[in-house]
Order: structure tokens, then sequence, then C-alpha cells
């Protein structure tokens, strides 16, 4: 919501579901303003502030949204299949995607794959940036041995394991606990089929290193994969398209 003093002493807020447009609307006003999310003005995180037309304030956890280019992708749906919004959503973080249910268009033939943004090389001439697709089992990306390297509280209940690799898959950010200098932590965990391991974050977004997380230290490589194989195996939009 963006929440505008007025000239009587009264704040009005204006609710926008659009995060690209509630921005829009904070940095065109000219007097002092907020931008904030909640529920209502009472129940809410201050994200932005602006006094007299002046930024005066963003929070650190803000400031890559307020401050770059919004990133667009146009993402298709047939028949109700697709990706989910969730998944684009990922997609368009630059996380990668589980798809049991691609079609190759040449063939007819459905496929499995891990698919991924291209945000390096920039967008094509329809405006959208390419995909790459690590196929599974051939790029040899094996999420369940990858987490098996890990100490990860959630593996320990059948359950709470399959709920894991179902939100990477997804593309989320996942909830874990895990050990960190003797002491159990809360961290974000991230699959990244590309280079074949996971990511751990800090709530806060801080890129932890991997390898104090590991069952056995000092393990350089749990990934079983060919050198070269990952260029070969990387297909685009161009070549392969999902349905």
């Amino acid at each position: 919501m963006v929440i505008v003093a007025g000239a009587d002493g009264k704040n009005t807020a204006k609710r926008i579901e659009n995060l690209t447009e509630a921005i829009d609307y904070f940095k065109s006003q000219t007097g002092t303003a907020e931008l904030s999310v909640g529920k209502d003005p009472k129940h809410r995180n201050i994200y932005s502030i602006k006094e007299n037309g002046k930024l005066n304030f963003v929070s650190k956890e803000f400031r890559n949204v307020y401050f770059n280019k919004p990133v667009t992708q146009n993402i298709w749906v047939d028949k109700g299949r697709g990706f989910t919004s969730q998944q684009s959503a990922n997609l368009i973080q630059g996380r990668s995607v589980y798809r049991d249910d691609l079609v190759k268009y040449n063939s007819g033939e459905s496929y499995k794959a891990w698919v991924k943004l291209d945000l390096e090389k920039g967008k094509d001439d329809r405006g959208n940036f390419q995909m790459q697709q690590f196929m599974d089992p051939q790029y040899g990306y094996d999420l369940k041995h990858v987490l098996n390297e890990y100490r990860i509280k959630e593996l320990d209940d059948p359950s709470q394991r399959q709920k894991l690799k179902s939100e990477l898959k997804n593309g989320n950010r996942a909830l874990i606990s895990t050990v960190k200098d003797g002491k159990e932590v809360k961290l974000q965990l991230e699959a990244v089929p590309r280079y074949g391991n996971l990511n751990f974050f800090t709530m806060d977004g801080r890129l932890e290193k991997r390898n104090q997380f590991e069952k056995v230290q000092a393990k350089e490589n749990t990934f079983d994969m060919k050198v070269g194989q990952s260029k070969d195996k990387e297909l685009s939009t161009g070549q392969e398209l999902s349905r």
C-alpha cells in the first residue's frame, strides 16, 4: 500500500496489488508518502519513505527491487497447462523449476527437465529471455542424492522430505533447519541443477558456504557429470518448446 500525507493532516492509504504499479505510484508522489506492505495501515512493514517529495529511506531487503528495473517475461499457458504463477515468479528471479510434462515439438515425445531463464544473455527479438533446459535424467542432477549430502533436519521425516523436494522443484527457496557452529539455524535452500548442487541462504538473503553443512566435510564434487556436459545438455526453447 502507499500511504500519502494530506495537507489537512489526514493520511490516505491506497492498496495496490501489483508491486511494480505500487512502486511507480509511490515514486510519483511529490509530498510525504510511505510504501509499505501489510493487511492494513496498523499492521504493516515500511519499505520506503518520502519526505517533501525526496526519498529518505529504503529498507535494506527492498533496495534491489526498488532501484533495479523490473524483469519481465511472457509465460504462455496452453489449456491450463504450463508454468504456474508461482513457478513463473521463481523463474523471473533466476531460479530453476522442474517440469515432468514437457513435450518435444518435432516428435511429440514427452520428457522431464529442470528449466531456467538465461538472464545473462539478454532478451530475444520478441522481448523474452531464452529458456535453458537440463534434462532428467540425462543431465545427471539427482535432487534426492544431492540433498542427502547435507545435514538437513527435514530429511529425517518422510512427509517433510517430500514437501521440501516439492518446494525446490517449484523453484521456491525452501525453509530448512540445519546446524552451524554447533547451533541449530534456519536457512533458505535453493536447487541449482545447472551446477549440480544447492545454495544455502540466510533469512535476509546472504549466501552461505555450502560445505559447512555437508555430512562429510571438504567433499568437493558430489555431481557425476563429464566435463563439458552442461553445455551439451542445455536446450533453448528455440529447439524444444514445452507445453
